[in-house]
């Protein structure tokens, strides 16, 4: 049987497949509004108080990628 993510669930995952530092330590996702979100997660350590914190960034599916929004520019100019 499937995965099937729930409304207003998040489910995190740690990223078993990392093998460097640029790549997150988990990754998971959530649903809200009919929208599924994909996310990646970074340990992190505070430079003034040593804190521990997880930090992260959201994919909705709707961010460009630089290379995409390049070539659409390079189009648009020539």
């Amino acid at each position: 049987m499937a995965f099937t993510q729930e409304e207003g669930k998040i489910s995190v995952f740690k990223n078993t497949e990392k093998t460097l530092d640029k790549h997150p330590d988990f990754n998971g996702s959530f649903t809200l509004n009919g929208t599924t979100v994909k996310f990646a997660l970074w340990n992190n350590v505070s430079k003034k108080n040593g804190l521990k914190y997880l930090a992260g960034n959201l994919d909705d599916g709707s961010y460009e990628k630089k290379e995409e929004k390049k070539q659409e520019d390079d189009d648009f100019w020539n």
